[in-house]
């Protein structure tokens, strides 16, 4: 029985000293998972934003190329219904 208790108590301090630097290390190491998650979140959320900008810029550029020819095919067909 006492064998029982002695190994059951040096299990316990085993376990107690595995245990505490590993907690003691969590904090850390969560704290450096939550920075990179941040840079990482960081970096995609600049991308995405330069990414919208390059093709906000082509979509304008498009729109007024196709408004422009559009507003000559009109203005065209206009004067042609106009002159009948």
């Amino acid at each position: 029985m006492k064998r029982f208790i002695l190994v059951g108590l040096s299990a316990m301090i085993l376990v107690t000293a595995a245990t505490l630097p590993a907690a003691a290390l969590t904090s850390r190491f969560d704290a450096a998972r939550e920075q990179t998650m941040n840079k990482i979140n960081e970096r995609f959320s600049n991308a995405r934003e330069q990414q919208m900008n390059k093709l906000n810029e082509r979509f304008d550029k498009e729109h007024q190329n196709t408004l422009n020819k559009l507003n000559q095919r009109f203005n065209d067909s206009r004067q042609d219904v106009q002159n009948r």
